[in-house]
């Protein structure tokens, strides 16, 4: 979930490697993207910092979307990718 467009655009191109069995939904708001998608297995929510579900209401494993390297990793998701290190491999 991110309200700018580059991270659906950047991510897109991460996930399309050749073989790829990806699919990349764009949201802004969890309890629309919950209702659908909050309890499918096999599903990861990618999202920026402000747009992170409140504790408690995402059993989904988060990973979050940040513009720089954090100094000390952010707590409560499963991990976090950088805009600039953002590569088909690191995703």
């Amino acid at each position: 979930m991110a309200h700018e467009p580059f991270w659906q655009a950047l991510l897109n191109g991460c996930a399309a490697a050749p073989g790829g069995n990806v699919i990349l939904l764009h949201g802004a708001n969890w309890d629309v993207f919950s209702a659908r998608y909050g309890s499918e297995r096999n599903t990861v929510l990618l999202t920026t910092p402000d747009l992170l579900p409140k504790t408690g209401t995402c059993l989904l494993p988060t990973v979050v979307l940040l513009e720089e390297e954090p100094l000390v990793g952010p707590s409560g998701v499963s991990d976090w990718l950088v805009r600039d290190t953002l590569t088909g491999d690191v995703l």
